[in-house]
C-alpha cells in the first residue's frame, strides 16, 4: 500500500513510498497537516508535506510510527497517536 500524509481537513496526499519500502516514519503535525520523514529499505530519505501553505505553525506534537500497517488505517491526523507509535 502506498504511504499517504493527511492534512487538517482529512485529505491525503501520496508520498510516492510503499509501506513495504519503508523502514521508519516520523509523523510531525503542525497545524493539523502531516509532514513525513520517511527512511527507506534503500537508506533514501522522503519529506512530505501534507499541507497546502499554512499561514501560521502550531505545533500538535509528533510521533515515531511503530505499527506501519495499523497506522495507514488512521482516518485524521489527529487519531490515536498512542496507537501508532511512540
Amino acid at each position: 500500500m502506498m504511504i499517504e500524509a493527511i492534512d487538517y481537513e482529512g485529505n491525503r496526499k501520496p508520498t510516492g513510498v510503499d509501506s513495504i519500502d519503508a523502514v521508519e516514519i516520523r509523523v510531525l503535525v503542525v497545524s493539523g497537516d502531516e509532514i513525513l520523514t520517511i527512511r527507506k529499505t534503500d537508506g533514501t530519505v522522503v519529506c512530505v508535506d501534507a499541507g497546502k501553505g499554512r499561514i501560521l505553525n502550531f505545533f500538535d506534537g509528533e510521533y515515531t510510527v511503530t505499527d506501519i500497517e495499523k497506522w495507514m488505517q488512521r482516518e485524521t491526523a489527529y487519531d490515536d497517536w498512542f496507537e501508532f507509535g511512540e
